[in-house]
């Protein structure tokens, strides 16, 4: 298979499959053969970090050196493989819908895929989703195009960082870092393997084979892993009210007969909505260098999200499929007191250019439409770090250049940059000549014949500085950090400078009581997707064209900016119960919003607004939070109890403030109850949000939204440990087939979904092989 082709043909899935069996078995039979023949060592950062815990005890991410998550000024979750395996994870919202605190959409739109809220912001966007400490969101996308493309089964552990995290990490770490470790081998051959059926045609495969080579100090650790999910039909609860169409909008357009059912005219037509994903990586370590590829995958139907109005659910052929590979190179070299670390990463995304939409009143372009997109950014990175008794420093500089095409939106045909009359120069009226692509000339098209080629070039610069001091009882991290970003959002300058500080305190008062708290700033630089598409009515000098046209047009966008407080208290009163109280505030400014503003009249089309998004200084977010957790645990059950009581607001653009926070619930509630014992295994997670409101869209002066009322959601996992390798599992997801609703995100689709409807009730067998 070619890693610069998009299409993932069934017959080649068929062959990984049968691929990976045949290695399978070749390695347990070489399990025995090799075992006393290898010399094997265990590589680790023991010699730098102030003490050496087990692996299920120990998280990277928060400070970038290894740490005791409960010594931590900021929340954070540990997943470890034994917890992945019990719950046949193989998505990164697998996870997440059995934590407290997140809110997840299976799925949400089909520019991002699926998505999660994390601290109320959405987590594709908002979140630093990292590999082994590295970042893989490309700058051409509007956020991590999220499906089960991440390597999740495969993880040693997956750290999830509560709060803003720009110190350490720049742009994107506002709601905080989702940091996915991928394990180096620790025997002469490993192998881990599992599959699953389930409802509707779902079919889940996943493998991961390691072993060593070598022996003394010359080791080379090798890795092979992959993933792969099929499902033919989402199957999603398509409710009448939430799908109804008016049938005289739809009809003025020539399209009843296609989209409106033969019975009940008011309903759409809708097709099978599938959904494929996948990822395959390898990796090589050898002494102090690793190296680490990714190809992740994923495809969604372009009608996710959309309301059936507006885009058609009958056609099976429209999707959108993009694709990330990911290249990494770390080297990490430690001394007595000083380690030195260096990662330098290349990250290829691209938008299948055969991507496309039926749109049949889309307030931009009806009929078929296709788009593309990609971006080739490198990133190199170098930290230091040196530590005395108490006190530990770190420091890192790194350069980011980011090359890409935004999204080329509304076109006629495929993209084809080779196409002479595709992509072309053309002359303006004040004598200077632009890159132009040419668009639709369809009547239903208003987008402009020929519109601006979103290709840019930018070079970031930054670097940042961190104390740890630590005692046994005290723990206070600091640290500050300055990003000089050329931007894609500023006319005047393209140069930015963000300063981002962070301060965070632990105390441990006694074996019983414990509190921390943190302040810090982020930052979220707003990439091509936002500021390209933007279409402002202009009028076309020297053309036969009404004025009505659109043009797209690079929009003046701001960062986004956070200020976040947040403090807790953990009282343990005995060893096997846990009190938790955590209050979280934080303020958003220049917060994004969708804008939709149409003229009355287009006597002066110059000076009309547009159709796209908007970020300035009069936008604030705010949200407090305020988090109760209780755990208990003893030898035959674990069960964990959480709830939170949410108060936001949002100002858009100088209008009057909102007393509530774009797709936050007031109330969330969280249950979960684990058998602990391993043999046979049940795990019951119930989550329950209050009524919330959609993703903001202001139009003209008013703020629009769709209000929805609260949903239960629980799911359940029964696992058998069949053998001393084998682990039998039925996972159900929304057991009591409930009417969830997903997470709106704030896409130019013309009349919103009220919410974004999810799946019914999904079961799926599942069994896992483990050789070690």
């Amino acid at each position: 298979m070619s890693t610069g082709s998009i299409a993932f043909p069934s017959s080649a899935a068929r062959n990984l499959k049968a691929l990976g069996t045949a290695v399978l078995l070749f390695a347990s039979f070489c399990a025995h053969a090799q075992e006393d023949t290898l010399q094997t060592k265990t590589f680790n950062q023991k010699d730098i970090t102030a003490f050496d815990p087990v692996k299920e005890k120990v998280v990277s991410g928060a400070n970038r050196i290894a740490e005791n998550p409960d010594e931590l000024a900021v929340r954070t979750y540990i997943i470890t493989r034994d917890e992945i395996i019990r719950n046949g994870y193989i998505s990164l919202n697998d996870v997440l819908r059995t934590l407290p605190g997140f809110r997840i959409s299976e799925p949400s739109n089909a520019y991002i895929g699926e998505s999660f809220l994390m601290r109320g912001l959405t987590g594709n966007m908002y979140t630093k989703i990292l590999i082994n400490g590295i970042s893989i969101t490309p700058s051409a996308a509007p956020g991590f195009p999220l499906g089960s493309n991440l390597p999740i089964r495969q993880a040693e552990r997956i750290e999830i960082i509560l709060g803003p995290a720009s110190t350490i990490y720049g742009s994107d770490a506002m709601a905080g870092v989702i940091n996915i470790v991928i394990p180096e081998v620790e025997r002469p051959v490993e192998a881990l393997a599992g599959v699953s059926a389930g409802t509707k045609g779902r079919n889940e495969f996943n493998l991961f084979l390691g072993g060593k080579a070598g022996n003394a100090k010359n080791v080379l650790q090798y890795q092979l892993f992959g993933s792969s999910v099929s499902v033919p039909d989402r199957n999603l609860n398509l409710n009448d009210d939430l799908v109804r169409v008016d049938t005289n909008a739809i009809n003025q357009n020539g399209s009843a007969s296609n989209y409106i059912g033969l019975r009940d005219k008011s309903l759409p037509l809708v097709s099978p909505l599938p959904h494929e994903s996948r990822v395959i990586g390898s990796s090589l370590k050898f002494k102090d260098f690793r190296l680490m590829a990714l190809q992740m995958y994923r495809k969604d139907h372009s009608a996710i999200g959309s309301h059936p109005e507006v885009v058609a659910y009958n056609d099976p052929n429209s999707y959108i499929a993009d694709q990330i590979n990911s290249y990494q190179l770390q080297y990490d070299k430690s001394f007595k007191r000083l380690w030195i670390h260096t990662n330098i990463n290349a990250n290829n995304y691209r938008v299948d250019n055969t991507s496309s939409y039926i749109g049949i009143t889309h307030p931009l372009a009806n009929g078929k439409n296709y788009f593309y997109a990609w971006s080739r950014d490198v990133f190199v990175e170098q930290l230091v770090g040196y530590r005395l008794k108490h006190l530990s420093f770190l420091a890192g500089i790194n350069m980011n250049k980011r090359r890409g095409i935004g999204y080329q939106s509304y076109l006629a045909r495929p993209y084809d940059a080779n196409d002479p009359e595709q992509v072309n120069l053309k002359q303006l009226p004040d004598g200077t000549t632009v890159w132009v692509v040419n668009n639709s000339t369809d009547t239903t098209n208003q987008i402009a014949p020929g519109s601006a080629y979103n290709r840019y070039t930018y070079q970031d610069y930054s670097g940042f500085l961190q104390a740890v001091y630590k005692t046994e009882r005290l723990n206070i991290n600091m640290g500050v950090r300055f990003d000089r970003v050329d931007t894609l959002f500023t006319k005047e300058s393209k140069q930015y400078l963000q300063t981002s500080p962070r301060v965070g305190v632990f105390y441990k008062i006694n074996n019983m009581l414990r509190i921390r708290g943190m302040y810090a700033q982020a930052f979220r630089m707003l990439g091509g997707f936002y500021t390209f598409n933007n279409y402002r009515y202009e009028s076309i000098p020297n053309t036969n064209e009404p004025p009505s046209y659109k043009r797209i047009s690079r929009a003046d966008l701001k960062p986004e900016l956070m200020q976040n407080l947040e403090g807790g208290i953990v009282f343990t009163p005995m060893r096997e119960l846990k009190l938790e109280f955590h209050y979280f505030a934080h303020q958003l400014t220049n917060s994004i919003t969708l804008s939709e503003e149409t003229p009355d009249n287009i006597t002066n089309p110059m000076d009309k607004p547009y159709i796209g998004y908007a970020a300035k200084n009069s936008s604030t977010s705010e949200l407090q939070g305020f988090e109760l957790f209780v755990h208990y645990e003893n030898k035959f059950f674990t069960t964990n109890l959480a709830g939170q009581y949410n108060i936001g607001k949002e100002k858009i653009d100088g209008i009057d403030s909102v007393d509530f926070y774009r797709s936050v619930p007031k109330y969330q509630l969280h249950a979960a109850v684990l058998s602990n014992i391993k043999a046979f295994r049940i795990s019951l997670y119930a989550n329950y949000f209050s009524d919330f409101s959609g993703a903001l869209i202001k139009r003209d002066n008013q703020i629009f939204t769709q209000a929805t009322d609260g949903y239960l959601s629980v799911d359940g996992i029964v696992g058998n440990q069949v053998s001393k390798r084998l682990y039998a599992y039925i996972r159900v997801k929304n057991v009591f087939n409930g009417d969830a609703k997903g997470i709106s995100t704030p896409f130019i689709t013309g009349k919103p979904l009220n919410y974004i409807p999810q799946e019914k009730r999904a079961i799926s067998l599942g069994m896992t092989f483990s050789l070690n």
